[in-house]
């Protein structure tokens, strides 16, 4: 990790950066704050967005309606109402409008005018730009607010702006985006431009590269081994090395090429930086070519239908291809779209694998022939090739330039993280680290200026019939180019390169302007402006003010007539080290020159990584970190998994898994939704299964709304226990795969020092815990039950607050006095302790956890029992299948195969895009031809009342409120925000946080309350597995509270004066000590709702008794759980489907039972004997463990504390 020192501004500042892209746009930004290190955070929440948890981008689509008013942006613009509306309205759909304010000079003749969709009437690029960054400030500013309590009114008046831009953009280029920054509202005036700073995007690549590979411990450290083919007798890496990073866009390709040293960290640029035309939008282009060939003549060769798929090819078949040897597919139809001829079968059309292979060469070809065309022009030799930027996301684009790069011996790789991050976090790193202290000319500038005529130069003779007479009354020839920065030097940062120049003109006070001008071609030095006059461009004109030098100037004599004429001295000044091309006139004039959580470095002695898996009904997801001694530890997200659909990955992948008949894992995750494995399962009868996390649910949770059918049957001869350890292999060999491609030299350092971590939901106990602990042996993630120290399992509502306290609890965002709330707060200061409750709303389960919180230092005690109720993201699903089944019923479209196919798009996009209920909600599921308007179908898309899709939602959102009441009751510590009691907080995280409905209806009912809610910044579907990383290395909760009561089953000697003992009189028998005796009793050691700190013990004694001495020798308790209602319950009898058997211990007394002395019983002398015991219960870390304790000759033993489930 790059070691970042604390911010020393005096006051609080935001950084915003802004990575506008030809197809994706996105937002990161860092608070800084005064004396904190400085975190870097990404915008992941945008308004009607698809993906689980949110993306870091959205695309760059706007539209207009016809008098050239906005009408949507980005996610917005792909919702079916927008795009039914357009049509109806006739608004202008922009994409790929970026290519418009490309330089003229970047090579493009694989690109015609009509590729790009025109502007609007009287709408220039420039003001589509504007409109774009209006929207994503709002964006950030609404994720920012509803992130950070009680930050933005203290930091919208000190935002610094980075905007970043294409290698190959530059003067001309520059000046647009700073106009478009004004017309966009981000500042007020030109005055304030120096909030407003210009990046390459290559450069904030680097950045990013930089804070995630370069310069972390694995990269350098001499303990790692590396990944990669180099030489035994490698140099010394201490010195300089190579580094070309290429930023694969949507629309173009950027390299740069540094050289680095890693002690300190620092870069100087070694190459002019390569631009091309080649990103993924010329992928999706050749495809729309190949798409049209192939069916032409078919009943799919329609314009519309092309354009249907084009768009599909270039949303999943880009992202997912892997291999030319398998076929790919574009799901575009209906089940019931079937061609043979053209290769169509149930609504999807097959391709070569070849073929799509092929669509990527030009783009392969352009990355290799620039990476060439850098290390000829570098001046060190170049060791690692890192790979960035949206179009990264594609395997296929990283094998085939692997293939390239491994064999010269150059290490190449992805780095960690979202690489479609890349640019937008790289430019904030830029602002706060500025790493490259030199970078080299583009080109060569210089300006026009003309020469006396010399009889002897031949090129002087050639342009004789250009001659003229200036105004000094001498032959001159124009049209002359002098340079004064030569492309490819290299210019140290604030290094000016200056030349001096002279005006002659016949009056005082004639105006100068001088041009400066670019050299884009071959020469070295061009001389001529009519050499390669296409090669020349002006880049900016500027206007010196020499009014009061004029005044001072003294006449000179022509030599002619000797008429008189004046002459200026000035020199041309050229900055070019800063990212941003300045140049000025400069003169004498009488001798004067006119011009976050503060987190402890890890004090382990070796290397370590922690894994931790969130294994969700829906998704699932792993987050690591690497624990290196001294160093302070960073979590992290493994956000690249085969066949991923997402631009630049995701953070999850469905929790699907296929099996064929003979019970084999054939394909697991995003590889189950691939067209061909969904073929192929198809034709061999493979089981798909997904839910199947709720087959290892805990029995007592409330599931009257599921029925057994609804979860689908696991195969057989397959538990659930196996299912969920085939599901963690998959996920390790992910985590391994990415953490080898994502840093260097890493993974054989760790391989065998990995701590796991896995997270479970709040209602799941010991039987479940033990299932998880044999799934983790089973999958080969340990060797053997020894292992199981490497083993920690935690609740999904603990890790939740975790992650919460990571991203906004304990930041000074959070606490600091100089923030102003931005929610209905009493003005009175905040208290020492204060409630929290993290609502963690996934697949299958919603979670509720409290606790009090301290912040200084940061602690956490939970107050009440924590809440787990199953109506998570999947139960709306549900509801949703059973509302189109009524809905179509009498339709062509009520088949069971339509309605799952209508049920899988509404749960992947109408759900996550749900915000209003007096709008109509789409599910887009057939092509253009399928219409029946009685059904509300048109074009391919079924119109549902939104008040009826906001009904799916209700009753998970009342379960939490349920939930979060019964937690406001039982808990132990004040959370209500009424009269001295402190302002509670309510965090919403998890995959089901995504939905902005979900969000709005919880707010409705939260602030009238007084009560502070928000999603947390970053991936609130990440909160669970990042959460599990934060508990292990930082482990906040001190104490916690029992969730049930647990004790065992006893029994007392019969009382005739009591009541309940004469109740069951007929169960009445003699013990071995001949005393009447009434069984089945239950005695508490541990009440539900206590708060239990960390290693507090709670122990009751007994005692058994037995006939013989042998048959003490062995002995088991049961321990047992009660979940109901009774405070004390004292009798198995009452409510006994509330008690069970968590688990069985089984002492070894056989040593103790030697020495005891027989007893005699009170009824006929005989001997018994009689142990007394003592029975432990653990509860304040995350898993129950019991003991048995005794005492043998005067010291106290105990049974191992390893428990036996009953499963």
């Amino acid at each position: 990790m790059l070691p970042r020192k604390p911010y020393e501004g005096l006051t609080r500042k935001l950084v915003l950066a802004f990575d506008i892209g030809t197809t994706f746009s996105g937002v990161s930004y860092c608070i800084l704050d005064p004396g904190e290190v400085p975190v870097i955070q990404g915008v992941s929440r945008y308004p009607a967005q698809e993906q689980v948890g949110g993306d870091s981008k959205i695309p760059s689509i706007i539209y207009y309606d016809l008098q050239g008013d906005v009408r949507a942006v980005g996610a917005e613009a792909l919702q079916e109402q927008i795009i039914e509306q357009a049509e109806d309205e006739e608004w202008v759909k922009l994409e790929w409008w970026k290519l418009h304010l490309r330089p003229k000079n970047l090579s493009s003749s694989h690109i015609q005018e009509d590729d790009i969709p025109p502007l609007p009437r009287g709408k220039p690029a420039v003001q589509v730009l504007a409109d774009f960054m209006r929207y994503l400030f709002q964006c950030a500013r609404k994720y920012i607010q509803e992130s950070h309590l009680n930050l933005w009114r203290s930091v919208e008046n000190s935002i610094e702006f980075v905007l970043t831009h294409p290698n190959g953009w530059e003067g001309p280029q520059q000046q647009q985006i700073r106009r478009a920054v004004e017309l966009a509202g981000l500042i007020s005036s030109k005055e304030e431009q120096s909030h407003v700073h210009l990046l390459t995007e290559g450069e904030a690549s680097l950045h990013f590269c930089v804070a995630n590979v370069i310069a972390s411990d694995a990269f350098s450290s001499p303990i790692a081994v590396s990944d990669f083919p180099v030489e035994e007798e490698e140099e010394d890496q201490s010195g300089t090395q190579g580094v070309v990073i290429v930023d694969a866009g949507g629309g173009t390709i950027d390299l740069s090429a540094y050289s680095m040293k890693l002690s300190p960290t620092s870069f100087e640029e070694i190459a002019p930086a390569e631009c091309c035309l080649q990103g993924s939008v010329f992928v999706t282009r050749r495809a729309h070519t190949l798409l049209q060939n192939k069916l032409s003549g078919s009943d799919y060769s329609s314009l519309d239908m092309i354009a249907q798929m084009t768009s599909i090819f270039d949303k999943t078949t880009k992202l997912r291809f892997r291999n030319p040897d398998e076929p790919s597919y574009v799901k575009f139809g209906s089940i019931r779209d079937k061609d043979l001829k053209y290769d169509i079968r149930s609504g999807q059309l097959k391709l070569a694998g070849q073929d799509v292979a092929d669509l990527f060469e030009p783009s392969v070809h352009a990355i290799i022939r620039g990476f060439e065309q850098q290390t000829r022009a570098a001046s060190t030799p170049v060791n690692f090739v890192f790979l960035v930027g949206g179009f990264a996301a594609s395997d296929w684009l990283f094998a085939r330039l692997q293939e390239h790069f491994l064999p010269l011996g150059i290490s190449f790789c992805r780095p960690d993280s979202h690489v479609n991050k890349a640019v937008a976090d790289g430019a904030v790193s830029f602002y706060i680290d500025h790493l490259v202290s030199s970078r080299v000319a583009r080109a060569t500038y210089g300006i026009e200026i003309y020469t006396r005529y010399n009889t002897q130069d031949p090129e002087h003779r050639a342009r004789r019939h250009t001659k003229f007479i200036d105004a000094a009354g001498r032959r001159g020839i124009a049209n002359q180019f002098s340079s004064i920065l030569i492309k490819g030097t290299q210019v140290s940062e604030l290094c000016e390169f200056r030349k001096p120049f002279q005006f002659i003109q016949k009056s005082r006070h004639s105006t100068n302007t001088v041009d400066i001008m670019c050299y884009k071609g071959d020469l070295q030095e061009p001389k001529w402006l009519d050499v390669e006059p296409s090669s020349f461009s002006t880049l900016c004109t500027i206007h010196p003010d020499f009014s009061e030098l004029s005044r001072t100037l003294s006449p000179q004599k022509s030599a002619v007539d000797s008429s008189d004429h004046y002459r200026i001295d000035f020199d041309v000044v050229i900055l070019f080290g800063q990212t941003e091309l300045k140049a000025q006139i400069s003169w004498k004039h009488e001798d004067v020159e006119m011009r976050m959580l503060p987190r402890k470095p890890y004090e382990g002695l070796t290397r370590k990584l922690v894994l931790a898996f969130d294994v969700g009904t829906t998704f699932s997801g792993v987050s690591y970190c690497i624990l290196d001694p001294g160093e302070v530890p960073v979590i992290r997200g493994v956000s690249r998994y085969p066949a991923q659909e997402q631009v630049g990955g995701d953070s999850k992948i469905p929790s699907i898994i296929y099996y064929d008949l003979q019970g084999q894992v054939r394909a697991v995750g995003a590889e189950a939704l691939q067209e061909m494995i969904i073929e192929q399962a198809e034709d061999e009868g493979w089981v798909r299964l997904e839910w199947w996390k709720l087959h290892l649910r805990a029995k007592h949770l409330a599931s009257s709304h599921i029925r057994e059918d609804d979860i689908p049957p696991l195969p057989w001869g397959k538990s659930a226990v196996q299912v969920l350890a085939d599901f963690m292999r998959y996920l390790f060999q992910c985590a391994r795969t990415y953490i080898q491609q994502s840093h260097l030299n890493l993974w054989r350092s760790v391989e065998n020092s990995i701590e796991f971590v896995l997270t479970h939901p709040n209602g799941w106990e010991g039987p479940q815990q033990q299932q998880i602990r044999r799934a983790v042996e089973l999958a080969g993630l340990i060797s053997s039950k020894d292992e199981q120290s490497h083993v920690h399992l935690l609740t999904e509502g603990e890790a939740s607050l975790h992650f919460c306290v990571t991203n906004v609890i304990a930041s000074d965002a959070f606490s600091s006095p100089i923030a102003v709330s931005d929610f209905p707060v009493e003005e009175e200061s905040q208290p020492g302790s204060q409630g929290v409750v993290v609502v963690d709303a996934g697949g299958g389960t919603i979670d509720l956890s409290a606790y009090s919180m301290k912040l200084s230092p940061t602690s956490f005690e939970e107050i009440a029992p924590a809440e787990c109720c199953l109506q998570g993201s999947v139960f709306v699903t549900r509801r949703a299948h059973t509302l189109l089944q009524n809905k179509l019923f009498g339709s062509n479209y009520s088949s069971p195969e339509m309605i799952a196919q209508m049920t899988s798009i509404f749960d992947k996009t109408t759900k996550l895009r749900f915000r209003k209920p007096d709008e109509p909600s789409y599910v887009r599921f057939g092509t253009v031809r399928d219409r029946d308007l009685r059904y509300d179908i048109r074009s391919g898309q079924l119109k549902l009342a939104g008040q009826d899709v906001a009904d799916l939602f209700e009753p998970s959102v009342q379960a939490i409120i349920k939930g979060f009441e019964q937690q406001t009751r039982e808990a132990s510590s004040p959370v209500n925000a009424e009269d001295d009691n402190v302002v509670k907080f309510v965090f919403l995280v998890g995959g089901f946080a995504a939905s902005d409905w979900l969000f709005e209806k919880l707010q409705k009912y939260f602030q009238p309350l007084g009560i502070s809610f928000c999603r947390p910044d970053g991936h609130v579907n990440k909160a669970v597995a990042d959460g599990a990383v934060s508990f292990y290395i930082d482990h906040l909760v001190s104490s916690r509270v029992a969730r049930a009561t647990y004790g065992i089953q006893v029994y007392t000697q019969y009382d005739p004066q009591d009541p309940e003992h004469q109740a069951r009189k007929h169960m009445a028998f003699i013990d071995a000590t001949g005393h009447q005796s009434i069984p089945n009793q239950f005695s508490s050691i541990l009440i539900k709702g206590t708060q239990v700190s960390e290693l507090r013990e709670f122990r009751k004694s007994f005692c058994f008794v037995q006939k013989s001495r042998s048959g003490c020798r062995t002995h088991s308790v049961e321990i047992i759980c009660y979940k109901g209602a009774l405070k004390e319950p004292r009798w198995l009898d009452v409510e006994p489907s509330s008690f069970s058997t968590l688990c069985t211990i089984h002492p070894d007394f056989s040593e103790l039972s030697r020495t005891l002395s027989p007893q005699k019983s009170a009824i006929d002398s005989s001997d018994y004997y009689e142990v007394d015991f003592e029975v432990v219960i653990l509860f304040g870390h995350t898993e129950l463990k019991a003991q048995i304790t005794w005492e043998h000759k005067g010291v106290e033993m105990r049974s191992p504390a390893s428990i036996v489930y009953d499963e």
